[in-house]
C-alpha cells in the first residue's frame, strides 16, 4: 500500500530536483542537483529496543490466486547458515540491525556520504499507527 505521507514526500523533493534542472529562460542550469534517498526508519532488534519492528511479518493473501497466501518471517529463528529469517527481499550485508541504534545510524550516513547523497527523506510512523500524537492513520484501518 502506498502511503500518502510517502507520496507527499517524495512530490517535494521531485519538485525541488526539478526546478533546480532549468532556468526561467529554459537554459540548462549548471547548478548541482541534490540527492536524497527515502529512509523508512522502521526496523527493531531485541538486543536494542526489546522488540523486532518490520524484521518480523505475518500476512495472509487471501485474494492471491499464488499457491502460499500465507507468510510468516520470525527472526527470532536462525538457520543452518547463521542467518535469522528476515521479512526483507534481500539480507543485509551487516546483518540485523536496529535503525534507532546511534551507531548503526552512523555507519549509514557515512554510506550515504560516501556515495555522494547528500540527505533524507525521513518518513516515520508512531506507536498506534499515528503520524502525530492525538491523530490515527485513516487508511488500511477496518
Amino acid at each position: 500500500m502506498i502511503r500518502p505521507i510517502a507520496i507527499a514526500a517524495a512530490l517535494a523533493a521531485v519538485g525541488a530536483l526539478a526546478g533546480g534542472c532549468l532556468a526561467g529562460d529554459g537554459s540548462v542550469n549548471t547548478r548541482k542537483k541534490l540527492v536524497l534517498a527515502d529512509y523508512f526508519p522502521h526496523h527493531r532488534t531485541r538486543q536494542h529496543d526489546g522488540r523486532l519492528g518490520s524484521w518480523q511479518q505475518s500476512r495472509t493473501a487471501e485474494m492471491s490466486k499464488a499457491r502460499k497466501t500465507y507468510f510468516n518471517y520470525n527472526p527470532d529463528l536462525v538457520g543452518a547458515d547463521g542467518k535469522h529469517q528476515l521479512a526483507a527481499t534481500v539480507y543485509p550485508l551487516v546483518g540485523m540491525q536496529s535503525d534507532l541504534d546511534p551507531d548503526y545510524q552512523e555507519f549509514q550516513i557515512l554510506q550515504a556520504k560516501v556515495a555522494h547523497i547528500d540527505g533524507f527523506v525521513v518518513e516515520w510512523v508512531l506507536p498506534g499507527r499515528q503520524t502525530s500524537p492525538g491523530h490515527p492513520i485513516p487508511w488500511g484501518q477496518p
